[in-house]
């Protein structure tokens, strides 16, 4: 396991990240906000205006039983506030609780919302960062820790309102107990932040450990992986490392509580003799007849109240100090900026595709010095069809994700229409691109339809264009089949859903770039898990479809690239070869040899 190693949070740190829950809950809700605030520091109030109330009503009492024999007027005082304080209490109560009822509802979705928007927008080369992976972790892990932090903030100041309402109620019986009970409530504030700062500390230092038995454990239900782990009995493997994570995290736990209780129990003795000692002078001063018995009721509550809030001030402080660390997480999130900015030149929407340049291009993974792309010089010209090929690790889809501009190059430079692809906004950059991805995205959540239209939320629903989609992709035959045909949810997860094969959902991944119609278009091994037949009626309708545009094929089958424009053969990060199928055959070189193999491979 991770060793912890203390990281302390600065007193500025703590107060920010207050300061930044209080406006995120002010921009989703001002209304609410300022409910929860003012009833719940009348609510704070609650056991002292009762106290008073009820001291009040016993001073009647004695007063009426001794002066005379009729309930009214005597009592007149002590019912109105009885009855005033029951009414505004109801009152107050519930528009306390509707407040932060429907605030705790409403932060999750709000918070989730937010929080996915902006690790969208910090792009794939910030989210693959294990460090930055580790705090994404701990963010959506303890997203729920907004509302507790918040709730804490109000409660915090509703304890600080009565705390300094008791302390004048205090003053009043023994100036010098004010000091003295602060004084002795020190120790537990310095146990409390000592332990909450190991936990959160342990907790920081076995993140990492903590996504691993996270990972190992849904993988262990994942009806995807179960299929192989289910015969292998893998599983018992998965499930061993998260039981062996998560023992040794109940046990570390387990240890900190129980040297924190004990400590706390010894540090909690001398806050009891000195509230004895003020019991005492408060019973002094109702013999010396200085004070009625309602007002030592209400003196000795008061007394309760006030070393009570210096208690559950500091607790509250330390909880919010715990708290915060955790929000200081979340809030470097939605601070936090994308490896390289975005560009600021504007793109029109092309309807001929662009042409594309690679000058002297490097390019090396973040945290890696191995160059993937070395010094490549490539210009795919406009409405060329290019086919890229080479073997496993060659860089074939490393070039794809610069082009969309995932990552930011070591050196050189990547032109769109002559343009520096680094000085374009992404947005009008993706509104010409469509690119197919080997790991290509499945909904099983949507139907088919939506599966194809969200190829291109920019348009309309057309009906029509989805289905002419389908057809090129070899795609409309099998979902015509369907109960519900293109309504069909493509999941047996969903009430009357289907599950798609995987060739099946390759079509339909296709059909929604069928669908998007780019200027740019890019297929990485677009066809791996699709038959034979079909597979060639895909690619002549690819060909003939995107004619004027501009389409990049990635593949390992060197039948379905011969029909390219033009051939580019990678080799370690460098263009080896390049031209047509037969000026390569002629060649007589990488090329040639890999396409020899295939075809022996098919005449077997």
């Amino acid at each position: 396991m991770a060793k912890s190693q203390d990281k302390n949070l600065s007193y500025k740190e703590f107060v920010s990240s207050i300061f930044w829950v209080l406006k995120l809950y002010w921009s989703m809700s001002p209304g609410l906000l300022i409910g929860a605030v003012v009833t719940d520091v009348f609510v704070s109030f609650r056991s002292l205006i009762y106290t008073y109330i009820t001291a009040v009503t016993i001073d009647s009492l004695l007063n009426l039983s001794s002066n005379s024999t009729s309930l009214f007027p005597g009592m007149n005082y002590a019912l109105v506030l009885i009855i005033s304080y029951s009414l505004i209490s109801n009152i107050v109560g519930y528009v306390r609780n509707y407040c932060f009822q429907q605030m705790r509802i409403s932060i999750n979705h709000y918070a989730r919302l937010k929080l996915f928007d902006k690790l969208r927008s910090l792009g794939i080369q910030t989210l693959e960062a294990p460090d930055v992976n580790n705090l994404i972790q701990r963010a959506t892990s303890n997203i729920y820790q907004l509302n507790w932090q918040l709730e804490a903030t109000i409660s915090l100041l509703g304890t600080l309102a009565t705390l300094i309402g008791s302390a004048l109620i205090v003053f009043r019986v023994e100036p010098l107990l004010i000091p003295f009970l602060v004084l002795v409530s020190l120790p537990g504030v310095f146990l409390d932040r000592h332990f909450l700062r190991k936990i959160w500390n342990f907790e920081r230092e076995t993140t990492e450990d903590y996504r691993a038995a996270n990972d190992s454990i849904y993988a262990a239900i994942d009806p995807k992986s179960l299929q192989e782990l289910i015969i292998t009995k893998g599983y018992l493997v998965l499930i061993g490392k998260y039981r062996k994570f998560t023992n040794f995290l109940i046990k570390t736990h387990e240890r900190f509580r129980r040297l924190w209780l004990t400590y706390g129990f010894v540090t909690n003795v001398p806050d009891l003799i000195l509230r004895l000692v003020g019991y005492l002078i408060i019973f002094k001063k109702f013999v010396e007849k200085s004070i009625t018995l309602g007002n030592v009721t209400f003196y000795m509550q008061a007394l309760n109240t006030f070393s009570g809030d210096i208690s559950r001030f500091t607790i509250r402080v330390n909880n919010l100090y715990e708290s915060s660390q955790k929000i200081t997480e979340i809030k470097e999130i939605f601070t936090m900026k994308p490896a390289f900015s975005d560009g600021s030149k504007n793109l029109p929407i092309y309807k001929n595709g662009p042409e594309i340049t690679f000058d002297s291009v490097d390019f090396s993974y973040p945290k890696s010095k191995a160059l993937v792309i070395k010094n490549l010089n490539l210009k795919i010209r406009s409405g060329k069809k290019i086919a890229i090929v080479g073997h496993n690790g060659a860089g074939k889809t490393t070039l794809v994700k610069l082009i969309a501009r995932f990552y930011k190059i070591k050196s050189g430079e990547i032109r769109i229409n002559n343009i520096n692809l680094n000085e374009i906004k992404q947005d009008n950059l993706y509104k010409n691109m469509g690119i197919l991805f080997q790991d290509y995205n499945t909904y099983g959540q949507l139907s088919a339809q939506e599966n194809i239209y969200i190829g291109d939320l920019k348009k309309s629903k057309n009906k029509k264009n989805i289905i002419s989609a389908a057809k090129r992709a070899d795609a409309h035959d099998f979902i015509s089949k369907y109960k519900n045909k293109y309504e069909q949810v493509l999941s047996e997860r969903y009430k009357g859903g289907v599950r798609p094969s995987t060739g099946q959902w390759q079509k339909i991944a296709i059909a929604r770039f069928f669908y998007r119609d780019a200027s740019l278009v890019i297929f990485d091994e677009p066809t791996a898990a699709i038959d034979a037949v079909s597979e060639k009626k895909i690619f002549d309708k690819i060909y003939k479809f995107f004619k004027g545009k501009t389409v990049i094929i990635i593949s390992h089958r060197f039948s379905t690239v011969r029909n390219a424009d033009r051939i580019i053969v990678l080799d370690q990060g460098r263009i080896v070869e390049e031209g047509t199928h037969e000026e390569l055959l002629e060649l007589n070189g990488k090329y040639a040899q890999g396409f020899k193999l295939q075809a022996e491979g098919y005449a077997k």
